[in-house]
């Protein structure tokens, strides 16, 4: 039973796993940008420098870098069941850019997903913090493969 947790950009990185080829019973993210194309067409200076710092050859082309992160693109790729936390003020992950338009994609594709999205609430979900480590760890029971018996020791 394994499981994968990404909070922010971890979320990302959860979702760059899979669709990677890592293989997980279940996955949550809370807050995962999944357009990070949309900073770029918006020429927010400050996230482009962060980039530009953390992305390889990100100036070579600077869209399909960002495409290539952005899960909202690739969709097809996720294909462990995925739970999706978001908080409605988030201030830097927006749900109506990553989180909505993504869910929207899963759901055309009828993959197994779970959206929660907490009204008022910030990045981390620091407000409904007992709500979101429940859900997660329910998830992730929800999707709990049995273990096989142990076998009798045959050794003489």
């Amino acid at each position: 039973n394994v499981y994968a947790l990404g909070y922010s950009r971890g979320g990302m990185m959860t979702l760059l796993s899979l669709r990677a080829g890592l293989t997980f019973n279940a996955v949550a993210v809370v807050g995962a940008p999944t357009d990070l194309a949309s900073y770029a067409r918006g020429k927010d200076s400050r996230r482009l420098e962060m980039f530009r710092a953390l992305i390889p050859k990100f100036d070579a082309n600077p869209e399909e870098a960002l495409r290539d992160r952005s899960a909202l693109y690739w969709p097809e790729a996720i294909s462990a069941p995925l739970l999706m936390l978001q908080g409605g003020a988030d201030p830097l992950v927006s749900a109506a850019v990553h989180t909505l338009p993504f869910a929207a994609r899963m759901q055309a594709l009828n993959r197994p997903f779970e959206l929660v999205l907490y009204d008022g609430d910030t990045h981390g979900l620091m407000i409904n913090g007992k709500d979101r480590d429940e859900r997660i760890l329910a998830w992730f029971a929800r999707f709990r493969k049995p273990s096989a018996p142990a076998s009798p020791d045959t050794r003489p």
